[in-house]
């Protein structure tokens, strides 16, 4: 499986943390939903990312510094979410590997 698209179905709860022993999949889109709690560190061990779309969630906490490891990770849309923190260094640097929509929320 490549793609997990369930985006605007009212899921609620937090993002489980064994989709990233699905290492083939290269979009997550999960936007529009309920969905709870932290950013699951797990999400970094998706080595074939290449987008991943968080946004319009009830999600919280820091943004994991794993997901920086996505090196193929062209979109990363986590806006309208209740994150804290700043941006990881390893996320800002992304730049360079063609990280093209950057859209978070804000940075403490």
């Amino acid at each position: 499986m490549s793609t997990l698209e369930l985006g605007a179905n009212e899921l609620s709860g937090p993002i489980p943390a064994w989709l990233g022993s699905l290492p083939l999949l290269q979009w997550v889109i999960l936007s529009g939903n309920e969905l709870s709690g932290p950013i699951p560190a797990e999400l970094g061990l998706l080595t074939e990312l290449r987008r991943l779309d968080l946004d319009n969630n009830q999600l919280s906490g820091p943004i994991p510094t794993e997901l920086g490891a996505n090196t193929y990770l062209l979109q990363l849309s986590l806006a309208g979410n209740d994150l804290s923190g700043c941006i990881p260094g390893r996320l800002r640097d992304v730049r360079t590997n063609d990280l093209v929509d950057l859209d978070l929320p804000y940075c403490e």
